[in-house]
């Protein structure tokens, strides 16, 4: 299995990363297909939505400020990582 949808919940899984096919072009094992970039988009686009239905909120703008990922350097990675960049 590698995605799951909960019945009653708003509740997804994915074992894969939706957004390498768009992203990350260091590895030929990577499906770069139009079909392939299509369908990974619409993964990530339909996860974009359901996140924003959350009414979730930080307690306050400093605390959302702080948890942002500008907060933190992207590391080159092809080295150590099958991942182009990483944060740490």
């Amino acid at each position: 299995i590698a995605a799951f949808e909960a019945v009653n919940f708003p509740l997804y899984a994915m074992q894969f990363h939706a957004e390498k096919p768009i992203f990350e072009w260091n590895h030929e094992n990577i499906n770069h297909s139009s079909d392939n970039i299509h369908a990974m988009a619409y993964f990530s686009q339909f996860l974009g939505r359901e996140a924003r239905k959350s009414l979730h909120t930080y307690p306050s703008r400093k605390d959302e400020q702080a948890a942002l990922i500008y907060n933190y350097l992207p590391q080159y990675s092809p080295n150590y990582s099958s991942f182009v960049q990483v944060y740490w």
